[in-house]
């Protein structure tokens, strides 16, 4: 299937997946129907540029040995380590954060953002005196355009 489907692959870790208590380094494909299957996995001890390098070379050579072209686009997280091993061993691909990981982290950035400001705004208007009850519309996140992207990825 990895011959059959090689334009995209991801790499991500899971971590508390096994009883070593390792994280298990994944890279997945996708077919043209959507499903998503292991290419290769490993366990790693650590999540050092090393650890990555290490499999990401191993993953480069095990396509080659098959006759496997190289993806055209890398998808991972946000990873620093890891996406300086991958361009180590795959220099010329397209490297693309995931979109469940950055929706994953505006969402609890943003959440975070607000229940500051709404402790803020709460302790603020206890400091004046007033007892207002918080609105329906307090429960919205409002993002201006001035707020860089930056702090909620």
């Amino acid at each position: 299937m990895w011959k059959r489907f090689p334009e995209v692959i991801s790499f991500d870790n899971t971590y508390n997946t096994n009883r070593f208590k390792l994280p298990l380094f994944q890279a997945t494909r996708q077919t043209c129907l959507g499903t998503v299957f292991n290419a290769a996995f490993g366990l790693i001890d650590n999540e050092r540029r090393e650890g990555f390098q290490f499999l990401s070379e191993s993953i480069r050579q095990l396509a080659e040995r098959q006759s496997i072209r190289q993806p055209d686009t890398i998808i991972t997280d946000f990873d620093d380590a890891m996406k300086a091993a991958l361009n180590d061993q795959f220099p010329e691909v397209q490297q693309q954060l995931c979109i469940h990981h950055i929706n994953s982290n505006v969402l609890l950035k943003s959440k975070r953002k607000w229940i500051k400001d709404r402790r803020h705004d709460n302790s603020s208007s206890s400091l004046d005196g007033s007892d207002d009850e918080v609105t329906a519309s307090t429960t919205q996140v409002e993002l201006s355009p001035s707020d860089p992207i930056e702090e909620f990825l």
